[in-house]
């Protein structure tokens, strides 16, 4: 992957389970650092898991490998992950290493909106 293709600065985050000051669990988000990254929005629809699961996806988003995000690759899918992007949420819905060979990594997003 070319660094030139990687133009747009993304914070990524993992979601964090805490204790509120009152002993009450939370769930909130933790950042794990900031990637660059290309971030393409996808038109239509993805079909995922061989037709089984059909997600509407947002973005696609190409950045280097990081083995902290390549190993939470499956727990990414339970929406464990998300991208801060321009003001926006991108919660990751697959991580992809296409090739295979540790050098960068596709993330399926959908964007989040309240």
């Amino acid at each position: 992957m070319r660094g030139g293709q990687l133009r747009q600065r993304a914070t990524l985050q993992r979601r964090a389970a805490s204790v509120d000051a009152e002993g009450s669990p939370s769930e909130g988000w933790t950042n794990v650092g900031s990637i660059w990254a290309d971030v393409q929005p996808v038109g239509g629809r993805e079909l995922l898991m061989a037709g089984q699961l059909e997600v509407k996806l947002s973005h696609q988003v190409a950045t280097r490998y990081r083995s902290d995000l390549a190993v939470t690759a499956g727990a990414a899918s339970g929406h464990n992950m998300r991208l801060l992007w321009r003001g926006r949420v991108l919660d990751v819905q697959l991580v992809e290493d296409p090739e295979g060979r540790r050098r960068r990594l596709n993330l399926l997003c959908l964007e989040y909106q309240d």
